[in-house]
């Protein structure tokens, strides 16, 4: 039968703020605009170290440890760190025409560490264009309480790659 030993401490470091500033206006019952903008920002830090060995001298619990060895090359120590961070901008707009038509532009920024150092942005812009139908002087649907059309388009992407990937083309 074969023992081991093992042992290891890690450490997780996270830190997250966000920042959101609103506006909004209505104007003659008719105009209502809103407009947002924001900033986040995500930093992540992992620390681990430690190590493991087989084939014990002994069987006693007392005696495990990764020091305690019949063969030197058996034990195996580790150590890795990790870290990235994420820094977003953002801003919205949306306006509102007879509290039933509907429009929204939206444009986000992200910065990413994981990203190559010529290209550490991504940009993502999104619009939307909505009419509550149900709000208009001809519906009569006894039926259908709310009804609203909505078209949108959008980019999105993510950063969920490995720390060093943009390392292995410079």
């Amino acid at each position: 039968m074969v023992n081991s030993v093992g042992v290891g401490n890690n450490t997780w470091n996270n830190k997250q703020i966000e920042n959101v500033l609103t506006w909004q206006k209505t104007i003659n019952d008719k105009h209502a605009i809103t407009l947002i903008a924001g900033t986040g920002a995500i930093s992540n830090r992992y620390d681990g170290n430690g190590g493991g060995n087989t084939n014990l001298p002994s069987n006693d619990p007392k005696d495990a440890y990764i020091s305690n060895t019949i063969d030197p090359a058996s034990q195996r120590p580790y150590q890795v760190a990790s870290e990235s961070s994420l820094l977003s901008y953002f801003t919205k707009g949306n306006y509102e025409l007879k509290n039933k038509y509907l429009f929204s532009g939206t444009l986000r920024a992200d910065g990413s560490s994981k990203f190559g150092k010529n290209n550490r942005f991504g940009y993502f812009p999104s619009f939307s264009a909505g009419w509550i139908v149900s709000r208009e002087n001809f519906w009569k649907s006894k039926s259908i309480s709310s009804l609203k059309l909505r078209a949108s388009w959008g980019q999105n992407g993510n950063d969920r790659i490995e720390n060093t990937v943009s390392l292995q083309w410079c």
